[in-house]
């Protein structure tokens, strides 16, 4: 289940939820119409979570 927001069409917000495996948050900043900067963390929501903090994305989008 994923859903994003989109502010000022500028900035977009969202979050996703995989079905008992995770929880994951997303920001991105508009820099161009064809381009965005963005970051994401996922964190899960298994056994695994006690040994892991999470993992963290830096993310550039091109819109062709």
């Amino acid at each position: 289940l994923t859903g994003t927001f989109d502010i000022y069409k500028r900035v977009e917000l969202g979050l996703n939820y995989r079905l008992n495996e995770s929880v994951s948050g997303l920001a991105f900043v508009k820099m161009a119409d064809w381009m965005a900067f963005g970051y994401a963390y996922d964190r899960s929501t298994t056994n695994i979570g006690d040994y892991s903090r999470g993992s963290h994305e830096v993310l550039l989008r091109f819109n062709l």
